[in-house]
């Protein structure tokens, strides 16, 4: 099995619960601070940098691979 496609199932069950919990607290519009504070936890979590956007509540990962690209 190709290893990426490993690490990604063994977050599964993690990616389904985050998702369900977003769904449990729906946010109306543009201004989403729950939702920001889930996926920030969870890429705390995951050891992901990331940054926050400066008028949204957006969260960009930034991910850092061994080749180019």
């Amino acid at each position: 099995m190709n290893p990426l496609l490993a690490e990604a199932e063994s977050i599964l069950p993690m990616v389904i619960a985050l998702r369900r919990r977003i769904h449990s607290q729906p946010e109306l519009g543009l201004h989403l601070p729950n939702t920001q504070t889930l996926i920030t936890e969870s890429l705390d979590e995951l050891g992901i940098e990331y940054q926050l956007g400066d008028s949204l509540s957006s969260v960009v990962g930034i991910i850092f691979g061994s080749g180019p690209g």
